[in-house]
């Protein structure tokens, strides 16, 4: 059962990070998507049968999971939504949480594991020159992320991110410049297709993951050893800048490879594209600064109960066997902005269901940090801690300013819920 479950764990996360090279090869992402689906359910069996053989069911956080199912459920009942709604936002939010209780059941052996890791690290690398292939053929644009995806362009922030994650990881532990150099060829992969966010968030992440490895290097809250790494990242990141600058068109006044780094032209765009003004857009959370205010206007619009539990689970999912294209701009009239997680989240399972959600993962970032804070047992395992608090502090990130990536893309959440897993399972096996 062990190697069944092995092998579909692997073919699951090859398909995960394929699933637009498949596209472009002609087949169609909903099946796709069904496949990957169909083959966690049954990974998800394969562990319960597991279970029921040693007699034990190893879960963890699953009395919030039964919170937030039991959110969804009562939002469900209360509001005017049918069951294939229902269905759909279950498949989008809540069966990549079979995987991780799944993966918590199977014993898999620590060569599976680094085999598995491996695979996942050379699927990361392999996006590098899937990019460039792009770049040559079709030029500087949002779509054909990598192998990943063809349509969203969110993904080239999010995905190049969680690998400069395991890279700053690797930087801070082992203190080598290669690391440095890698990182810049993941952030080529935004700078590729016309991302600017992704600098931002990287500069945010190498503080704060350097901060947390500085408290567990000398037991401080504050640090002489992390001020001097800190005025190193300013400066390594400060040149990164620069180069970025001048090579997007988007981000320098020009509109030009090799334009100027005027600092006041940059952050006037920023707002400006977060908030559609330069579009002179007439829909009502339009920008990503405004959705979630006016996600919570239309929710208190709608009484407290809408406000606690939203407009009901599936409310503003897309697809073609429901009424709308787009529900939550026909419906409610917010644009852009909407693709938030934490508006995806309100608007279906309200103030209550996004409370819950965040919560789940607040309690895997303590649980790993306090790992991460008070064992050290090899520099491996450090590094894998540490990329897990990366992945977490990416996630909130992504909820509450960039996209819902972290929700509803496979590649991304199961590789954070692997992950989650290998952490978690060490510190089982060495106490």
């Amino acid at each position: 059962m062990n190697k069944i479950s092995f092998y579909l764990v692997y073919i699951i996360i090859v398909i995960s990070f394929t699933k637009g090279l498949l596209s472009i090869l002609g087949f169609d992402e909903v099946y796709t998507q069904l496949v990957i689906e169909g083959l966690i359910v049954l990974f998800f069996f394969l562990s319960l049968l597991n279970s029921i053989f040693k007699g034990k069911y190893i879960y963890y956080n699953f009395f919030i999971m039964l919170m937030l199912i039991i959110v969804i459920f009562i939002s469900f009942l209360m509001n005017n939504i049918n069951g294939l709604q229902l269905i759909l936002f279950i498949r989008i939010l809540l069966i990549y949480y079979l995987f991780l209780y799944a993966l918590l059941n199977i014993d898999f052996s620590q060569e599976n594991i680094n085999t598995i890791l491996k695979l996942i690290s050379v699927l990361f690398f392999i996006q590098i020159p899937a990019s460039y292939i792009k770049l040559f053929l079709v030029g500087p644009i949002e779509y054909y992320v990598g192998t990943m995806q063809v349509l969203g362009g969110d993904l080239a922030t999010i995905m190049p991110l969680m690998a400069i994650a395991f890279l700053i990881s690797e930087y801070l532990v082992y203190n080598k410049i290669k690391y440095v150099v890698f990182i810049f060829l993941f952030i080529s992969i935004g700078l590729i297709s016309n991302k600017l966010g992704i600098i931002f968030y990287v500069a945010i992440l190498f503080c704060l993951m350097s901060y947390i490895y500085s408290v567990k290097m000398t037991r401080k809250f504050i640090s002489f050893v992390y001020i001097k790494k800190l005025f190193a990242l300013v400066l390594i990141f400060g040149i990164i800048f620069i180069l970025y600058v001048t090579i997007n068109p988007r981000a320098n006044p020009e509109h030009k490879v090799g334009g100027s780094v005027d600092i006041e032209y940059l952050l006037n765009y920023t707002k400006e594209y977060n908030t559609m003004k330069e579009k002179g857009s007439r829909v009502d959370g339009d920008g990503r600064f405004e959705a979630p205010l006016v996600a919570l206007e239309r929710l208190s619009k709608g009484g407290v109960f809408n406000l606690l539990f939203g407009f009901g689970p599936g409310d503003i999912i897309k697809s073609s066997y429901l009424k709308f294209k787009n529900p939550l701009l026909e419906k409610y009239r917010i644009g852009y902005g909407g693709r938030i997680g934490i508006v995806w989240l309100l608007m279906q399972i309200g103030i209550i269901g996004l409370i819950v959600f965040l919560f789940y993962h607040l309690l895997l970032f303590y649980r790993i940090l306090r790992i991460f804070l008070t064992n050290n047992i090899d520099k491996k395992y450090t590094i894998l801690n540490l990329t897990a608090l990366g992945f977490i502090i990416i996630l909130f990130l992504d909820l509450f300013s960039y996209s819902s990536i972290f929700i509803n893309v496979p590649g991304v959440v199961l590789t954070y819920l692997f992950l989650i897993y290998v952490v978690i399972t060490n510190k089982l096996k060495y106490e």
